[in-house]
């Protein structure tokens, strides 16, 4: 198949799988195997990765390059898109809506487009956690944060959650990490806007203006989500080390889908410390 055809054929999605190519293409006529295991879509999709005019995301995942008519792809888009069901939750989420100030480099202009979070101003400077008080009233608590903190996601890794299997995989836009919830927690998240892009057709074909929508948890669920997954006792020295925002945490909300959650010993003892230390502050 020639590029073109294929590019036709494709271009009106950001994303796609080997599945939608077979279904838009017609499978390259026959679809049989060729030597060495290959399809005639595979072994053009790979050429075409070569000549860098197919990016190849993960796995079956891949997009029409941008420098020849595709779009580019942003971080939390991929992420989401990687292994569906999905949406963006944890330190990310938190990260977006402010409730965290910014670690690693998500949020930089290398990776990001230009515009900002519709929900929030530009993220602050990237940060790391404040140390746990040390005292030797706090000793306990300080050793029980320290080792919460650790179990965090490295800084600028996409954290996504769903109810299929949990799985990691990087590429040049960063670390992903998909973590799993039980069907019955899949909820708590709206589609924000991290970007939008003029995408420029290839060979003359007409471009077009994309605007690039990704569901991310509430901040409010994304915490829920952080006290469900993260081992570790919730104590108040992990709020402090963490220095979360709690103005944009909406405490009613919060309250209301803890008791949807349902509340286990782990996410009472979690939201009684947030709300001493919200009230701290």
């Amino acid at each position: 198949m020639k590029f073109h055809d294929f590019y036709i054929a494709m271009s009106d999605l950001r994303l796609f799988d080997l599945a939608t190519v077979v279904e838009r293409t017609g499978g390259w006529g026959s679809g049989g195997r060729m030597p060495g295991g290959q399809t005639p879509i595979t072994k053009d999709l790979y050429r075409w990765q070569r000549q860098g005019r197919v990016r190849h995301w993960r796995r079956e995942l891949y997009s029409i390059a941008e420098e020849h008519g595709g779009p580019r792809i942003h971080p939390l888009e991929l992420g989401a898109q990687a292994q569906l069901p999905a949406y963006i939750s944890l330190t990310t989420a938190l990260e977006w809506h402010g409730a965290l100030a910014p670690r690693g480099g998500l949020w930089t202009t290398s990776t990001a487009p230009a515009s900002t979070p519709a929900s929030t101003s530009t993220p602050a400077p990237a940060s790391t956690p404040a140390p746990a008080s040390t005292s030797a009233g706090g000793s306990l608590g300080a050793k029980l944060a320290a080792e919460l903190l650790a179990t965090l996601d490295p800084p600028g890794t996409v954290a996504v959650v769903g109810p299929r299997f949990a799985m990691n995989f990087q590429n040049e836009l960063g670390k992903f990490r998909y973590r799993q919830i039980h069907p019955r927690l899949f909820w708590g998240f709206s589609r924000e806007v991290v970007g939008s892009q003029e995408v420029v057709g290839d060979a003359g074909a007409e471009g077009r203006s994309d605007v690039v929508e990704v569901p991310i948890a509430l901040p409010h669920k994304a915490l829920i989500d952080l006290w469900h997954l993260t081992p570790g006792r919730w104590t108040p020295q992990v709020y402090e080390a963490l220095q979360l925002n709690t103005r944009v945490i909406d405490r009613h909300a919060l309250e209301a889908f803890a008791q949807r959650h349902g509340l286990t010993p782990r996410i009472q003892v979690a939201y009684t410390n947030f709300e001493n230390y919200a009230e701290a502050r």
